[in-house]
């Protein structure tokens, strides 16, 4: 294994550790006689008196706008959620659903479901295809770890130990889980994102599904391709993924962006044989910004990335420090890159509070390149006019770094500005 995939690999490691919120995070207390029900929650498990020892007969008896919680344990179950509920897991490690080689082993049907904090394991193995006559595809079925069957439902920090399958719905949300592949089938608008994928024959595949947006995955270790987007699945966003040691990265026969314009750029191809010396929207500049100076052509006849990161995306860190103490018309700062990742968009904002101020209360912007580590760029505000006692407020942030906010006092004599 080269440098590059072997920091890629690290980077893997790291992103697996910090992007599914561990149970550690919440502390839930076990219903005891002492606590009151109200009907809201739902207990599953647990040694609390009237807690259910089926998780699919809480859901039963619970209504839209409920929570069911399941305490630790193995429950051999195929579920069917058809309640608009929050379905939550003590810990994703220990709180096992299995579906004891059957069917899907959860099946969600009701719009508006949460469900964080298990892990689904164990589905039936029934993969099937239906094409026409003229070989066109018609509809697929799968015994799934999770299926989905509709709208504004969110999947988080889970570990699917099989497929995820998305049909015919829209606007849901699969982020921070472990998966081990994803399917859409003519379903649009759903955000897949910070998810881990791998260790399949495809990590994600999509048919006939538009407008979906898939960011910030890791997708690696997969026997075919690690993303397939097939039969007009078109209009799709694809960007600040990683891609590492799949067979075939990404294959696309339709029409879709792999990247966010610049500077906020593409996804990391671990195959990619370019190099960075240049930077700017055309890569004509001279200096380096973590983006290869050519794109990144997918084996298919129209898919590009034209702005291919040189190393995985991950996050990093900003901060801020003030200009000179007086100023004249302006108020301005350094912001510098302090991580050790390339930071991408980084973006900017100043408010002003207080005193009479007659124009500048709000400026902001974009800085025109990806910061790397180390690097520092200075910002201003536009002309400030206007007197009196006032709070400088300033936030920076960048696509992969959080947000950070500094509030500074000072006065404002017409032009002159003293902190």
């Amino acid at each position: 294994m080269n440098i590059k995939k072997a920091l890629a690999v690290i980077v893997i490691v790291l992103f697996i550790s910090v992007s599914v919120i561990p149970s550690s995070g919440t502390n839930i207390i076990e219903k005891s006689s002492t606590m009151s029900f109200d009907g809201n929650t739902l207990y599953v498990g647990g040694s609390g008196p009237g807690n259910y020892t089926k998780i699919q007969d809480a859901i039963n008896d619970s209504s839209d706008g409920d929570m069911v919680f399941v305490f630790n344990g193995t429950y051999v179950e195929n579920l069917v959620v058809d309640k608009s509920i929050d379905l939550i897991g003590e810990d994703k490690n220990s709180t096992v659903i299995d579906g004891n080689g059957v069917d899907d082993v959860v099946y969600v049907s009701a719009d508006e479901v949460n469900v964080t904090g298990f892990t689904v394991q164990n589905s039936g193995y029934v993969a099937c295809a239906v094409f026409d006559l003229n070989g066109t595809l018609v509809d697929i079925f799968y015994d799934s770890g999770l299926e989905i069957r509709s709208n504004s439902n969110s999947v988080f920090g889970n570990i699917i130990a099989g497929y995820i399958f998305i049909k015919k719905s829209s606007d849901n949300s699969i982020f921070c889980n472990k998966i081990f592949s994803m399917v859409l089938f003519n379903s649009s608008n759903n955000v897949i994102s910070n998810n881990n994928v791998s260790d399949n024959f495809i990590g994600i595949s999509l048919y006939y599904s538009i407008s979906n947006r898939i960011i910030e995955n890791n997708i690696y270790s997969n026997d075919k391709y690690g993303l397939s987007l097939n039969y007009s699945s078109n209009n799709n966003k694809i960007y600040h993924n990683n891609f590492i040691e799949n067979v075939q990265n990404a294959y696309d026969e339709c029409n879709n962006s792999w990247d966010k314009g610049y500077p906020s750029c593409g996804n990391y191809w671990d195959d990619y044989g370019g190099v960075d010396n240049f930077s700017g929207s055309n890569q004509n500049f001279p200096g380096q910004d973590g983006v290869g100076d050519t794109p990144y052509d997918l084996p298919c006849e129209y898919a590009t990335d034209r702005y291919p990161l040189m190393e995985p995306y991950g996050m990093t860190k900003l901060t801020f420090s003030i200009g000179p103490g007086l100023g004249l018309f302006k108020f301005s700062g350094i912001i510098k890159n302090i991580g050790n990742k390339t930071a991408f968009n980084v973006q900017w904002k100043i408010t002003i509070d207080g005193g009479f101020i007659i124009v500048g209360r709000h400026s902001s912007g974009t800085v025109q390149r990806p910061l790397l580590p180390g690097e520092e760029t200075s910002i201003s505000s536009k002309l400030v006019l206007g007197f009196g006692r006032i709070m400088i407020t300033v936030a920076v942030w960048a696509d992969n770094a959080p947000l950070i906010s500094e509030s500074i006092p000072g006065t404002l004599f017409l032009i002159f500005l003293m902190l």
